[in-house]
């Protein structure tokens, strides 16, 4: 066990611990948060990054992450204002079985959460080679979140799986300049 792994196991618990804060209505609006980002970024990323690059001049990798992330955290934060908005219940989150079931989700949340983190890191190549050959938790944490964006688009017409996606993007991007 190294850095690597202590770094993903305290993550893992901390959305744990903000599922049983936060309750089980409260998780399920993060999780499509998540969801939608996830979708979203991928989808459009190509396409910001390439405002990106334009307006500020940065290079190809970093515009690709930044649009990424951009577009991911827009819509996470979107999604849970239209919960504080919309969707809030007091009583609900202080139920111990919405608790519970807020752990859960929580869980699932961070664990397609920092799967998304490793991801962008990786391509600055974060962790160091040796750090993730050592890591117990990294190769495995590393494929969760294309996984289940494969999985929950694969209803979607003309939908690609995610690493298809982003290299057909990364190919717009290099095509374009």
């Amino acid at each position: 066990m190294n850095v690597t792994d202590i770094v993903i196991f305290f993550g893992f618990v901390g959305f744990i611990v903000l599922g049983f804060r936060d309750g089980f209505l409260k998780r399920i609006f993060a999780a499509l948060g998540l969801w939608g980002g996830l979708v979203v970024a991928t989808k459009y990323m190509a396409w910001v990054g390439d405002l990106i690059m334009a307006w500020f001049g940065f290079s190809e990798e970093l515009s690709f992450v930044m649009a990424f992330f951009a577009l991911f955290v827009a819509v996470t934060i979107g999604v849970n204002l239209f919960y504080r908005w919309f969707g809030r219940s007091d009583s609900d989150s202080l139920k111990l079985i919405s608790r519970l079931s807020g752990s859960i989700l929580g869980a699932a949340h961070g664990t397609v959460a920092i799967s998304l983190l490793l991801l962008m890191f990786n391509v600055f190549d974060l962790p160091s080679v040796d750090a993730q050959n050592e890591s117990l938790l990294y190769k495995d944490w590393l494929l969760i979140a294309p996984t289940v964006f494969d999985n929950s688009t694969s209803w979607i017409p003309d939908s690609k799986g995610f690493f298809d996606e982003v290299e057909s993007k990364i190919k717009k991007l290099k095509g374009a300049h």
